[in-house]
Formats: C-alpha cells, sequence, structure tokens
C-alpha cells in the first residue's frame, strides 16, 4: 500500500456492527412495546369491571338514605309568580332610566 492510498472496508461481511440497530430489530421492539401496552390497558380495565361489580354488588347491601320531602307550592319550589317578575322588570326599568 502507498502512502496516498487509503484502505478500503471489508464489505464482504454484511451483518451491522453491534451497536446499530436494524429496521427488523426496531419494528420487533415497537411490536413487543405494542402488544405489552395493550395487554396493561386491557388487565386495567378487567380489574376496573371486577372492581365495579365488587362495590355494586357491596354497596347494594346497604340501604339508601330517606331523601327529605321537598315542599309543594310555587313558593317553596322556587318557581316565580307573576307578582315578583313584575317586580322585577319595574325594578329593572326604573334602573335603566336613572331614576
Amino acid at each position: 500500500m502507498n502512502a496516498g492510498e487509503q484502505r478500503l472496508p471489508d464489505i464482504t461481511r454484511l451483518d451491522p456492527p453491534a451497536n446499530q440497530t436494524t429496521i427488523k430489530t426496531m419494528i420487533g421492539e415497537g411490536f413487543e412495546l405494542m402488544l405489552v401496552g395493550m395487554g396493561v390497558v386491557f388487565s386495567f380495565l378487567v380489574l376496573l369491571v371486577i372492581l365495579m361489580k365488587v362495590s355494586g354488588s357491596l354497596l347494594s347491601k346497604f340501604p339508601e338514605p330517606e331523601q327529605p320531602a321537598k315542599p309543594s307550592g310555587p313558593a317553596g319550589s322556587g318557581a316565580r309568580t307573576s307578582a315578583t317578575m313584575a317586580v322585577a322588570i319595574a325594578a329593572a326599568h326604573r334602573t335603566q332610566k336613572g331614576g
């Protein structure tokens, strides 16, 4: 070999260097990661369904507390009567006119 010549790398070996990843290994790792993620999500959802059913069966054994009776009539239910609406409209008109 002369001083100005460079030696070409040996291309007979087609294996990539040990520190480089190939497309096949990247796709394989991506597929493995996808399966692990889907497995974790599926396991969590199954566990959630089981816990909801268990809590539903436990809570069904306790009676619901009685609701207080709601007062009947327009004043108790919060509905506005025509008299209160008239007072509100008159107050709004008075405020708009500045007087």
